[in-house]
């Protein structure tokens, strides 16, 4: 899903091609997803820069010597896919790569069903690799071991609303030998912060507005899902009177 919608407009696919075209010593590998799926017509079909590869349906495998890696992946090209099967076809690889991994789909317990590719713990084991991105979830989960695999969902690089709280980003990973390293990075510019405010005691939504300040601070570059606790002292706080007096803060 590094794109919204199966063909976004012209303007916003450029921009980003170009991004990567910049930075040629970048090897950009996408699993596309359900909200972008590899179709035709559809923001990866054409031209794409050197440095750039999206995966097809099927667990295949891209092989880059000059890193020492060997990337695996697999994207969706419908809108729904079928769990995931990690048979690895009969292919002549090269020895002594790095096996890595993208997959978009749904974490699932075996023979539970889902229409974005389910995946179970045990699927992910059999792939062997050294570490398996995955996407899909937007919410980040640590990094977990299945077998000799880690794996572990970064989860969106920037929260779009109120259901996507907190710090946003990616994992950075370090191959260390046969081990993988793994740090959060944080790369949302703005996200939103779920508060809450005890408004015990005050007698007016000038007064909530203060103790907000007080407690939080102006918060102008994030949204703040603000919840209230407490009892106001005779009167009722009017939500939307209180959010026109928090605007902008």
């Amino acid at each position: 899903d590094l794109f919204d919608a199966p063909r976004v407009d012209e303007r916003t696919r450029r921009t980003v091609m170009e991004a990567f075209a910049g930075n040629p010593s970048l090897c950009v590998m996408i699993a596309p997803g359900n909200h972008d799926p590899l179709v035709a017509g559809g923001n990866y079909d054409g031209a794409m820069p050197a440095n750039v590869y999206a995966f097809g349906g099927e667990w295949s495998c891209a092989e880059i010597p000059a890193y020492g890696v060997r990337v695996w992946g697999a994207g969706f090209t419908a809108e729904r896919m079928p769990p995931f099967a990690p048979a690895r076809k009969r292919l002549r690889l090269t020895e002594g790569l790095y096996d890595l991994g993208v997959l978009h789909g749904d974490l699932a317990s075996p023979g539970a069903r889902s229409d974005y590719r389910a995946i179970a713990r045990e699927e992910i084991a059999q792939t062997g690799l050294g570490y398996l991105a995955l996407g899909h979830i937007h919410a980040r989960s640590p990094v977990q071991r299945a077998g000799r695999t880690l794996y572990a969902y970064s989860g969106c690089l920037q929260g779009a609303g109120f259901d996507e709280a907190g710090e946003k980003g990616a994992y950075l990973g370090t191959v260390k030998g046969e081990d993988v390293e793994l740090a959060f990075v944080k790369l949302c510019g703005s996200m939103t912060m779920e508060k809450t405010l005890n408004v015990d005691g005050c007698g007016s939504l000038t007064e909530v507005a203060a103790r907000y300040d007080h407690k939080f601070g102006r918060q102008e570059e994030h949204g703040v899902k603000l919840t209230l606790t407490g009892s106001p002292k005779g009167f009722a706080v009017d939500a939307d009177a209180l959010l026109r007096l928090l605007a902008g803060r």
